[in-house]
């Protein structure tokens, strides 16, 4: 039976007839087999982090263990930063890994990397589809089924072949079994302690599953003897991959954890922060004002309306607080007061990764709460959920006729940077550079030094330059300084500090041994002539 029983229309909560859901699913499957054709053939959504996933999935293939080829990706402190292969620990191993094995059997890396995105896409539909279900009825389900496939942040974060989809199969997975009728039993314990300690094992981001799991496994039973059993059971099970994570971080680098530049921003600014950054993206990734407008609104609208019809209470009891709900509602609070900490490590608005691990819980939540409020009737809720799918089916089928293959060839050709560097250097450079992780992955050279914008790195200075040089160049036959181009000399100022703004100024004669080698169309790249302190 349906858990939410309370209205008098049940109409709204029958049992949607099997040949809609098979109809609905049978759509959603055509959906994600377009979209995951498009998503290796058409799109091949490859991101700095991306890129790095299948460099450091290489490593492991080629026995050099978990690292990464370019030094300083993700590495604040540049100048403590030692020759590469580094250790990779700004980012949890268990995508790459799972991309090194789907490589040993046969499939291509950067294939590897989409397919795990796609078939995460599909993974998280179904568990949101069978945890509404179990806890919110039919009608609920197949809203939030719909809602998923449409949902922009997901479908755009599973475009990517990012970590996410995995992290976040991970986390509704174990929300799933926090509601199962097995649930109390230890080995069920342990289970999603497993769980849980695998999606902390993919985004460090979902560490706040933890304490989820570990309320779970506190408030099963009365007796106190047994709480603990259940907690010591569940810990045993996080710790089991989480703890290799951790192993491995502080057995490379002395350090539990990767290191991060604080903000300047005070504690209100943060909760702020976080709060429009996750209001703002649920219609579209852009239009961040008018989706907080039209949130605040049915918020505070649904609101006084439930306490007119005197059903606030029940319907916040039986959304948010019901047995199954209350692990949801718990998720994306954690979550939440999660991302007001993680703000303080961000100078600007989080973006749609961060956000969307609550985004899709709320996703449920919302709809449910929208489900109870409108006493929404499993016909109306079917053509509803059709429609959205059958927008995506549309607009998937249109890219793939409209949208020509792309090729890492094609990638290298439209950069003017990329073709420089193709064309003039070899792997016995040493090449630096903003967020050069992609050399390794479109030419698999092995001597690259990374910086990010600021707080990500620290400054680039003269000195430090020189340092780096004299560090990583033993053995280069050059060593260039290749960036990207920024536009206004006020953003290179602030994303790269003095030193970068003077070289891409042209005051390079206060720097002497470093030349402009090249103006190219988007892009500088500087030579650095070999000094005393430069082997």
């Amino acid at each position: 039976m349906d858990p939410i029983r309370n209205s008098p229309n049940n109409d709204s909560f029958r049992e949607v007839p099997t040949w809609a859901n098979r109809l609905l699913w049978s759509m959603i499957i055509l959906y994600l087999t377009v979209f995951t054709f498009n998503s290796l053939t058409r799109t091949r959504q490859f991101s700095f982090d991306s890129m790095n996933y299948v460099d450091v999935a290489a490593n492991i293939n080629s026995g050099q263990g978990i690292s990464q080829t370019t030094v300083g990706f993700n590495q604040p402190q540049l100048m403590m930063l030692e020759a590469g292969p580094t250790p990779f620990t700004s980012q949890p191993p268990l995508y790459p890994l799972t991309i090194a094995l789907l490589n040993r059997l046969g499939i291509s890396l950067q294939n590897a990397a989409l397919l795990i995105s796609a078939l995460g896409y599909g993974v998280i539909i179904l568990l949101g589809y069978i945890l509404a279900r179990r806890n919110y009825g039919s009608t609920a389900a197949i809203l939030i089924a719909g809602v998923l496939t449409y949902y922009p942040p997901m479908r755009w974060v599973c475009r990517f072949a990012w970590s996410e989809p995995l992290g976040l199969t991970f986390l509704l997975m174990a929300l799933w079994f926090m509601t199962s009728k097995r649930s109390k039993t230890i080995h069920f314990t342990f289970l999603i302690g497993i769980i849980c300690g695998l999606a902390f094992g993919t985004r460090y981001a979902l560490a706040p599953l933890f304490v989820v799991g570990l309320a779970y496994a506190f408030v099963q039973m009365e007796i106190l003897s047994r709480k603990a059993l259940r907690a010591v059971v569940y810990n045993l099970g996080f710790l089991i991959p989480a703890g290799l994570v951790i192993g491995h971080n502080f057995t490379t680098t002395g350090s539990i954890m990767p290191a991060t530049n604080p903000s300047n921003l005070s504690w209100f600014d943060h909760f702020k922060a976080a709060y429009l950054s996750l209001a703002g993206e649920y219609l579209d990734n852009n239009a961040h004002t008018m989706q907080i407008v039209l949130l605040n609104a049915v918020i505070m609208v649904s609101g006084l309306w439930l306490a007119w019809k005197r059903r606030l209470s029940q319907t916040i009891r039986s959304v948010f607080l019901s047995p199954g709900g209350i692990w949801v509602t718990l998720w994306s609070v954690g979550y939440f007061i999660f991302l007001v900490v993680q703000q303080s490590t961000y100078n600007d608005r989080l973006d749609t990764r961060l956000v969307v691990p609550a985004g899709i819980t709320l996703v449920i939540l919302g709809i449910a709460y929208l489900t109870e409020i409108f006493r929404i009737r499993s016909r109306h809720a079917l053509i509803f959920a059709l429609l959205l799918v059958a927008v995506r089916v549309g607009e998937e089928t249109s890219k793939a006729f409209r949208t020509p293959p792309r090729s890492m060839e094609r990638e290298i050709a439209s950069s003017a940077r990329l073709t420089w560097i193709k064309q003039h250097t070899t792997v016995r450079d040493l090449i630096m550079g903003d967020n050069t992780m992609d050399l390794p992955f479109y030419f698999g050279y092995n001597r690259v030094l990374s910086f990010s914008p600021y707080p990500h790195s620290d400054y680039l200075d003269y000195k430090g330059l020189k340092a780096l040089a004299a560090r990583h160049g033993a053995g280069a036959e050059s060593f260039y300084l290749v960036l990207r181009d920024a536009g206004k000399e006020e953003v290179w100022r602030k994303d790269y500090g003095n030193f970068i703004t003077d070289l891409v100024s042209g005051k390079l004669e206060r720097y002497h041994g470093i030349v402009l080698k090249e103006r190219i169309q988007d892009g500088y790249v500087f030579q650095m002539e070999r000094m005393t302190s430069w082997p």
